[in-house]
């Protein structure tokens, strides 16, 4: 079963399609945030890790450009191609090895900013061993947050997502049968 988000505005998300870029932070300081991440489908679930994301730097509006005309000209593939020698930051489940974010941007809202970041996914040797060929599709994690102005709030993470663009040149984020990581307490640590 897929779950289909379509990228409708700002609010909702993503990071290359058409978004209002006034306020884009990029490059700066170095922002660690932690949080909470409950993961519903997990076999006996629900399960609770603590997840910190680390932020090296933003990318920028010539990256954003950059990588929406790959997905446009090569798909995921090629997208996930140029993803894979790119790292602005971390994400370190505990107990785990960090793996690197691949493309990250901070959007001034109202009341704070939203945070999309983009890393690749690897497939673990069960999963590519026993799994369909339409899993390897799938290799890319999307994470939102939702930041207020204290640096608190919340996110989800998308994990074994498929981006591409749509007839309508909309981008959209599709999901393989796996509900969405909720992230709870997240605080920018300072």
């Amino acid at each position: 079963m897929k779950t289909r988000v379509m990228i409708m505005c700002l609010g909702l998300f993503l990071i290359m399609g058409t978004l209002n870029l006034e306020g884009v932070s990029q490059g700066g300081e170095k922002e660690v945030f932690v949080c909470n991440a409950l993961v519903t489908a997990a076999p006996g679930s629900p399960a609770t890790t603590r997840l910190t994301i680390t932020i090296d730097g933003y990318s920028s509006d010539e990256d954003r450009q950059k990588y929406l005309e790959i997905l446009k000209t090569d798909g995921q593939p090629g997208l996930r191609k140029a993803l894979e020698n790119v790292e602005v930051g971390w994400v370190v489940p505990r107990g785990q090895l960090r793996e690197p974010v691949n493309f990250a941007r901070s959007n001034k809202v109202e009341g704070g900013r939203i945070i999309n970041i983009v890393k690749t996914r690897y497939l673990r040797f069960l999963e590519f061993a026993l799994g369909t060929p339409q899993s390897r599709d799938y290799d890319i994690t999307f994470i939102q947050l939702k930041i207020d102005e204290n640096g608190e709030g919340e996110g989800y993470m998308f994990a074994g997502t498929r981006l591409f663009i749509n007839d309508e040149n909309r981008l959209v984020l599709e999901q393989r049968g796996t509900t969405p990581i909720k992230l709870s307490s997240v605080r920018l640590q300072k």
